[in-house]
């Protein structure tokens, strides 16, 4: 193609899609060509351009991408030496753990607030509390703490490793007496999902 349009100069643009582009814009440069990461916003703007911005396909997308290219739009990649690739693979690797972590407690905490409605709002942070963990693991369970009383829960937690001030115990009583409570089979089913 290129020696039959005379061109002076290849650029291929590609189109930055999560971390799925980057192996095809190495192997591209691998092969000593010139390439350049398009942002999709700046395509999806371009498209617009043609007035084609709600009407995507792979033809109206690369149109775009070829105006983008044509008035030298994107980005060279980025080319990190060993040091900084490891540190970036780790920095991601770290993120997407923490967004998994952030997400598996957010459900937890919403299934807590199904099964002991008002237990979260007695601690700063439930799961990261050594007796809110207690709690959560072996008695979370309005009924249950209701019978237990302040010195009983105070005792419970003791007896495995916490220590709980009275008022704390208390708090944690006076919501589990306001708790509202789903009936049997749904409070059965939603004490097991926890």
């Amino acid at each position: 193609a290129e020696l039959e349009r005379g061109a002076v100069m290849v650029r291929f643009g590609v189109e930055a899609a999560g971390r799925y582009h980057r192996t095809l814009m190495a192997c591209l440069r691998r092969q000593g060509l010139e390439v350049v990461e398009l942002n999709p916003g700046a395509v999806k703007e371009a498209r617009s351009g043609q007035g084609k911005r709600r009407l995507k396909s792979d033809v109206r997308d690369l149109a775009a991408m070829v105006d983008l290219l044509a008035r030298g739009g994107g980005r060279p990649p980025q080319r990190l030496d060993t040091q900084m690739a490891v540190q970036a693979a780790w920095a991601a690797h770290r993120r997407r753990k923490l967004k998994v972590r952030t997400a598996l407690q957010n459900q937890v905490i919403g299934q807590i607030d199904v099964v002991f409605p008002g237990l979260t709002g007695c601690f700063s942070d439930l799961l990261e509390t050594k007796a809110g963990r207690v709690i959560v693991r072996h008695i979370c369970e309005p009924s249950r703490i209701r019978r237990l009383g302040v010195e009983g829960l105070r005792s419970y937690v003791a007896k495995r490793g916490c220590l709980m001030s009275r008022p704390k115990a208390a708090q944690i009583l006076a919501a589990a007496g306001d708790a509202l409570r789903l009936d049997d089979a749904e409070h059965q089913a939603a004490s097991a999902v926890l």
